[in-house]
C-alpha cells in the first residue's frame, strides 16, 4: 500500500511540474512546431540555408530576416522533426513557437522588414522618385566617395558591397570625431577579434545624409582610405554603377534595363550580394556562390567549401603553395557577356581550413562592367563597360614577367662574371 502511494505521488509530482509548459503553451495562439535539435534550416524563396538557424529560448523573440523583404514569397523553418511556411508580405513580421525537447518554448519571428539598415535623408528640394547622384573615383579598382562624418570634411570613404558593416580606419579616429561607445566581433583579413564600435555618427555624401550610422573601429584598411560603407546604407534601393560617367545612381524602383545586360538572381547575406557563378577546371565547369565584392582589388578567391563541394583541389595548375592556401590558375570565367581566361586566385586547402565563408569575385573583374542591384527584388544586370580593356592578374603576364626576371638575373650574373675577370685581369675596378 506504502509502495502504491509513492507511485501515485510521483505521477501528480511528474504532471504537475509539466503543467506551466503546457499551460503556457496552451495559452498562444501561435502556431507551435516541434524539435529536438537546437539547429534548423530555412528554405527562403528559393534559397536552401542548411543548418543556418540556431534555436534560441532565450531570445522572445529570435528574429529572422527576410532575404528578399520586398518580394512576396514563402519561408520555411524546417526543424529536425517538424516545419512550418508562412507567405510572407513586405512589412509584415510572423510569429510562432518552437517547441525544443517538449518543454522549452522558444519564441520566433519571421520578418519581411529590413534588417539594420540606414535611410539617407532625402535633399532639400529633390522631386519626390527622382533618382540621387552620387559622384565616385577610381583607386586601383576600388570605388571612392569624397563626403564628411560627423561634420568632419574631405574624407575618403569606399564603398564596399563586400562589407558586411561600416567601419572606420583607426587611423582616421581623430580626424572624423568618432566616440566609441561599444564592442563587438569582427572578422577580416587580421583574422576574428573583438573591436571598439561607435553608435551614433553622421555621414553626407553628396548632399546625402544618414544619422545614426554604426561603425566599427578596423585595422586593416589602408592609409589612403578612411571608412568604408557598403549595401546597409542603401539596401531599399536599386543601386546604378557606371564606371564609364564614374557615377553611382540610386534609384527608388527599379528601371527599364537597356540592352546589353545580363541578369543574375541574388541574394543576400548580412546585406551582401551573392550571385552564382562557374570557372572552368579540366574542361568542366563548376558553378558556385559568390560574393559580388566591390571591396576586393583583386580576381576572385575560392574557399574551402568550394573544393569540399567539388574534389578538383589537385586538378588545378598550381603557382605558389603556402600550406593553408595556395594561388592557382583558373583557365576560364564567363561573366557578363565577356570571358576571362587564366585567372589568378587564391584557394583554401579544404583539408587544412574549414570556414562558411563564399566564393568572392574581386572588383579587378567586377568593373569591367556597369552593374544595375536590383535591392528590392534580388538581381543583379552586368553590362561590359569601357574597363573591359583593362588587365587583370592572369598566368600569362605572371609567366612572361618570370622570364623577364630570370633574364635581368641572367644579364646580372653575367655583367658579374665580366667584372670578376676584369677585376682578375687588372687587379683593379675602374
Amino acid at each position: 500500500m506504502k509502495r502504491s502511494i509513492l507511485v501515485i505521488s510521483a505521477i501528480l509530482t511528474t504532471i504537475f511540474l509539466a503543467l506551466p509548459v503546457q499551460k503556457s503553451v496552451a495559452q498562444t495562439d501561435l502556431p507551435i512546431i516541434r524539435a529536438h535539435s537546437t539547429t534548423a534550416d530555412v528554405r527562403d524563396g528559393s534559397l536552401f540555408k542548411k543548418g543556418f538557424w540556431n534555436i534560441d529560448p532565450a531570445s522572445r523573440p529570435d528574429t529572422y530576416w527576410a532575404d528578399l523583404p520586398r518580394k512576396n514569397h514563402t519561408v520555411t523553418m524546417i526543424t529536425d522533426i517538424d516545419s512550418i511556411t508562412f507567405d510572407v508580405s513586405f512589412g509584415k513580421i510572423y510569429d510562432f513557437i518552437i517547441l525544443l525537447h517538449g518543454k522549452d518554448s522558444c519564441y520566433t519571428r519571421i520578418s519581411a522588414e529590413y534588417n539594420g539598415i540606414s535611410r539617407y535623408a532625402e535633399p532639400a528640394g529633390r522631386v519626390p522618385g527622382t533618382p540621387d547622384t552620387v559622384p565616385f573615383k577610381l583607386g586601383g579598382s576600388r570605388i571612392y566617395f569624397k563626403g564628411s562624418i560627423n561634420g568632419h570634411p574631405d574624407i575618403r570613404i569606399q564603398f564596399d558591397l563586400g562589407a558586411g558593416m561600416s567601419s572606420i580606419n583607426e587611423r582616421s579616429i581623430r580626424k572624423t570625431g568618432v566616440k566609441f561607445d561599444g564592442k563587438t566581433s569582427l572578422s577580416n583579413s587580421n583574422g576574428t577579434n573583438e573591436s571598439p564600435t561607435s553608435s551614433s555618427n553622421r555621414i553626407e555624401i553628396a548632399g546625402l545624409v544618414w544619422d545614426q550610422v554604426t561603425l566599427i573601429r578596423t585595422g586593416n584598411m589602408g592609409n589612403e582610405e578612411d571608412a568604408i560603407i557598403g549595401n546597409s546604407l542603401f539596401e531599399n534601393k536599386v543601386i546604378e554603377i557606371n564606371y564609364d560617367k564614374l557615377i553611382m545612381v540610386l534609384h527608388d524602383t527599379l528601371p527599364a534595363i537597356p540592352a546589353g545586360y545580363v541578369a543574375y538572381e541574388t541574394h543576400f547575406i548580412q546585406h551582401r550580394p551573392i550571385i552564382q557563378a562557374g570557372i572552368t577546371v579540366g574542361g568542366k565547369i563548376y558553378t558556385d556562390e559568390f560574393l559580388f565584392d566591390t571591396g576586393r582589388d583583386g580576381n576572385m578567391v575560392l574557399r574551402d567549401n568550394f573544393f569540399r563541394k567539388y574534389p578538383v583541389w589537385d586538378e588545378m595548375k598550381t603557382i605558389l603553395n603556402l600550406g593553408n592556401k595556395k594561388t592557382v590558375v583558373v583557365s576560364r570565367l564567363e561573366l557578363g557577356g565577356l570571358t576571362f581566361r587564366n585567372l589568378l586566385s587564391p584557394a583554401f586547402n579544404p583539408g587544412k581550413i574549414r570556414s562558411e565563408s563564399s566564393n568572392v569575385l574581386g572588383n579587378k573583374l567586377l568593373n569591367h562592367f556597369n552593374v544595375i542591384l536590383d535591392n528590392q527584388n534580388g538581381m543583379i544586370w552586368l553590362k561590359p563597360n569601357t574597363l573591359q580593356k583593362n588587365k587583370y592578374p592572369n598566368w600569362t603576364d605572371f609567366r612572361n614577367r618570370g622570364i623577364l626576371v630570370l633574364i635581368g638575373l641572367a644579364f646580372l650574373s653575367a655583367a658579374g662574371v665580366l667584372t670578376l675577370r676584369k677585376v682578375r685581369r687588372n687587379g683593379s675596378v675602374s
